[in-house]
């Protein structure tokens, strides 16, 4: 009976460790965004990071939706989001190959 109750309790702890981890902002430094792209509820974010290897870009995609005032975020999209997300990530990625042909001319 004891281990039972220690195992529950344990199992509790962690799962709230992994909620508490997994609500914590990825960006806690305050930086912007390089990029922002937006069609409807679907929003691709573009981040610029900087390290010891160089510069590389992470996008990051949401749904955003406003309920009750207050905006939220999910990463769920529904069947007639998904023809949003497409588009938003179809321009994200036309976006960031001309950025990439444009830089490439212009070291030439």
């Amino acid at each position: 009976m004891k281990t039972t109750i220690t195992g529950l309790i344990l199992l509790v702890i962690l799962i709230a460790a992994c909620f508490l981890q997994a609500s914590t902002p990825i960006n806690q430094d305050k930086t912007r965004p390089l990029a922002t792209y937006r069609i409807g509820s679907a929003k691709v974010i573009v981040w610029e990071n900087n390290g010891k290897y160089g510069l590389w870009k992470n996008f990051e995609i949401e749904k955003i939706y406003l309920k009750d005032d207050k905006w939220f975020s999910s990463n769920s999209f529904n069947q007639s989001e998904l023809l949003e997300l497409k588009a938003v990530i179809d321009i994200a990625i036309e976006k960031e190959i001309a950025d990439i042909q444009n830089s490439d001319q212009s070291q030439k």
